[in-house]
């Protein structure tokens, strides 16, 4: 008996141990991609024409993920829009309406929430946390029907009795601004600034991210360790403001690289890896 006993516990423990790592997958949060394909053929099979117009959550996370991401699509030949959301890993069909306007539908090639975290918390997020340890953060990326139709990541920070919100060009990972709502103006780069890559480390391309104080030549390059020029990035001016540029790097061998960045006097440095 008792070794029945100890094998019956032994096959519990074993079961419980297989379906431990499901159990945590099921209370994982995600970035906002995560289950987009998922999502997508299910508004696919409602209506054939359906569009993703907007994406947010009312909880995400530093790292971009929430437990929870609402999802609104559009069809024309219809005239209606549809909601989904996830919960964890799990993607729910919610209801429908009549069509609205005032958003279009969002270009396929945005940036995960994963990064837009990353830059909003570059550019006054993490400072706004350390001044409100009790906060809560919003993201919505939308596409609003009129001039220049960019693609916006809006990162929102509430804290008690402030917040700012921090707009991210959605395809190309440029921080547009960063808005004190209280105060209603717009903050500026004040300063040349050379910001560490993103991905680092990183497999075929990356995101060089910069800041200017004024409309300046710049000349941002690329470095091996020998020190010699792999290639040049971007020679030219460029406006005032938060930029971003992607290299392409899938023709360059495995290593560590330099940026530099030359803005009249200044120069900046950062080291990066490429992975193949």
């Amino acid at each position: 008996m008792k070794f029945r006993i100890g094998i019956f516990s032994i096959t519990i423990i074993f079961l419980v141990m297989l379906h431990f790592p499901l159990m945590l997958k099921a209370n994982s949060s995600i970035t906002a991609r995560y289950l987009l394909s998922s999502i997508d053929s299910l508004a696919l099979t409602i209506a054939n024409d359906a569009k993703l117009l907007l994406v947010n959550t009312t909880d995400v996370d530093t790292t971009g993920k929430a437990a929870s991401w609402n999802y609104l699509y559009s069809s024309i030949s219809n005239m209606k829009e549809y909601y989904f959301h996830t919960e964890n890993t799990v993607v729910i069909y919610d209801s429908s309406r009549d069509m609205r306007v005032g958003i279009a539908p969002i270009d396929l090639n945005w940036i995960d929430s994963d990064s837009a975290l990353y830059l909003a918390e570059l550019k006054g997020g993490y400072d706004f946390r350390t001044i409100y340890p009790e906060h809560q953060i919003n993201a919505v990326l939308y596409k609003p029907v009129c001039p220049p139709f960019y693609n916006y990541w809006d990162i929102q920070y509430i804290g008690t009795d402030s917040s700012i919100t921090i707009r991210i060009n959605a395809l190309t990972g440029q921080v547009i601004t960063s808005v004190d709502q209280n105060a209603n103006r717009e903050k500026l780069p004040t300063s040349f600034v050379l910001f560490q890559n993103y991905p680092n480390p990183f497999n075929s391309q990356t995101n060089i991210y910069f800041e200017l104080k004024k409309q300046t030549k710049i000349t941002i390059t690329i470095f091996n360790v020998r020190g010699q020029m792999v290639t040049e990035i971007f020679k030219g001016i460029s406006e005032p403001g938060y930029h971003a540029i992607n290299w392409n790097a899938s023709n360059v061998s495995a290593g560590m690289y330099l940026i530099k960045m030359e803005a009249g006097i200044f120069i900046g440095l950062k080291k990066c890896m490429l992975l193949k």
